[in-house]
């Protein structure tokens, strides 16, 4: 930022500058607020840091000279000129009205000063563009700061007579990293696709971006942003597909701090294509001295409802061929504290073809001290005519010194095929257990995925229910972790096998195998 005689004022024999530069995310405010990081729950939280400053003096005849030299030391970003100044400021941000200007220019957030500012945001580029989302500013390197958020992708866009793309959807812009003291940016969302009558290009939803860094020292990292819902209403014989964009990665951590959240794929539909929701993605990593590891994206169509209702619902959908729900995102690791939640799989429902739930992701893993996460569970499939597959479950995340049992294997998914004949169905496969830390149990297995056997979406077919997962191993003169139980196969036909119960997990030294799971019933 640039001052010239009109920012300078005499006063007393000095020359004052005034408001210098105001540091933080409203102009003016002379004062940055540092938002802690999150903790581990053995850990108190601590309070927001305040960064004051003040009125500069300027002690010369040449005030203009002299603000202008000073501008370029510190000062906050302008449109033209996003970064701040080298060593003080805050970097511009772009908003809805720099959308005329960011058309012909590439608009990054602004870089915060090397010793103090926040990161802008970058641009969310506008529906129909085509245009790059901009990335979000880097916090100060050697101080405080925030980092800035990605902006959101472009929307594709759509003629109004003709219904024909005039652009793509594009990808969300990447969070900022934060320097030693402060939080990485939010990565932006995934441009969505909901598609033309007149279009003959498939529909495809753009992915999130990923989150920055935290700080080098303390801060936690962004989270992931979400991928871009898919829709494509083309009739056959065209049989367009849909395909949902995935989440950006949850920034990690360095020392102290939590991991951000993995960004959770979207959703599909194609009325006679195919249908595949996108990935989640991974949480962060948590401090390698302290801090929780971030949680994983649901896979696209993820739902936790046991109704193959609410598959249709809010899972991928296909009209004639096949549809796939989204892989859940694994949680984030830990050192000291709580590793991150996996993700659940997305959940796939068909009309004409083969469906299959996404699988669940593995849980987060403590490699010192603290609990591990259970796996993610497999998504639900459901299928009119064609066959089902239920999503695998997640494995459960370890933990080296906890005396608390491991953390289970996720469920498998639920599976259903509702016209009698016309296809099989599946459940889907139990995770493993995690593995004891040093003198806990194994943790026990994931069940495996029953054939839905209540409702009107009620397994008319033929089909099998998923086996229970493998049991994690003990640690020392500790016993393995039990297996899952096999899934239900209960259905008003004949024809169906119930899931086998999973092998326990071998125990540690000392320690004794896991017992059986139980099989399933029909």
């Amino acid at each position: 930022m640039t001052f010239g005689m009109s920012d300078v004022r005499r006063v007393g024999g000095l020359f004052r500058v005034a408001p210098l530069v105001a540091i933080g995310s409203a102009a003016c405010a002379g004062m940055l607020m540092i938002t802690p990081p999150s903790a581990p729950s053995l850990f108190a939280t601590t309070h927001a840091v305040p960064l004051l400053t003040a009125d500069v003096e300027l002690t010369g005849s040449a005030g203009g000279l002299l603000g202008s030299a000073v501008g370029f030391f510190i000062g906050n970003g302008t449109q033209t000129h996003p970064n701040a100044g080298l060593l003080i400021g805050s970097g511009y941000s772009y908003t809805a009205v720099d959308d005329t200007y960011c058309v012909g220019h590439v608009c990054n957030g602004g870089n915060a000063g090397l010793l103090s500012g926040n990161g802008g945001s970058g641009w969310s580029a506008t529906e129909g563009s085509g245009l790059a989302a901009g990335n979000g500013g880097n916090a100060a390197i050697f101080g405080v700061g925030n980092a800035g958020e990605g902006g959101n992708g472009a929307d594709a866009g759509y003629a109004p007579v003709s219904n024909v793309r005039t652009g793509a959807a594009t990808a969300g812009g990447q969070g900022g990293g934060a320097g030693l003291f402060g939080n990485g940016g939010a990565g932006g969302n995934g441009g969505e696709d909901r598609g033309g009558s007149g279009q003959i290009l498939h529909s495809v939803g753009a992915n999130g971006g990923a989150g920055g860094r935290g700080g080098l020292i303390w801060g936690d990292g962004g989270a992931g942003g979400a991928g871009g819902y898919a829709e494509d209403h083309v009739a056959t014989p065209l049989a367009n597909n849909a395909t949902g964009g995935s989440g950006g990665g949850g920034g990690g951590t360095v020392l102290f701090g939590t991991g951000g959240s993995g960004g959770a794929g979207a959703k599909a539909l194609a009325d006679s294509g195919l249908s595949t929701g996108g990935t989640g993605s991974n949480g962060g990593r948590g401090g390698l001295v302290w801090g929780n590891g971030g949680s994983g994206g649901n896979g696209g169509g993820y739902t936790s409802s046991a109704n193959p209702d609410d598959w249709y619902k809010f899972g991928v959908l296909a009209g004639d061929l096949n549809a796939f729900g989204g892989p859940g995102g694994n949680g984030g690791d830990a050192t000291i504290g709580s590793a991150g939640q996996a993700g659940g799989g997305g959940s796939a429902a068909s009309n004409g073809g083969t469906a299959g739930g996404g699988a669940g992701g593995n849980g987060g893993s403590a490699r010192f001290a603290g609990p591990g996460q259970t796996g993610g569970a497999g998504g639900g499939a459901i299928a009119l005519i064609g066959i089902t597959q239920g999503g695998a479950g997640g494995n459960g995340g370890a933990s080296s010194l906890s005396l608390m049992r491991a953390a289970s294997g996720g469920a498998g998914g639920l599976a259903t095929t509702v016209n009698p004949g016309a296809g099989t169905a599946h459940g889907g496969k139990g995770g493993t257990g995690g593995r004891g830390g040093l003198f806990a149990v194994g943790g026990t297995g994931g069940a495996g995925g029953a054939l839905v056997d209540t409702g009107a979406g009620a397994n008319k077919g033929l089909g099998e229910a998923g086996n229970g997962g493998v049991g994690g191993r003990g640690g020392l003169f500790r016993n393995g972790g039990a297996g899952g139980d096999g899934g239900d196969a209960k259905s008003p036909g004949s024809g169906v096998t119930p899931g086998k119960g999973g092998f326990g997990g071998p125990g540690g030294s000392g320690g004794q195998p896991g017992g059986s799971g139980a099989d399933g019933a029909t």
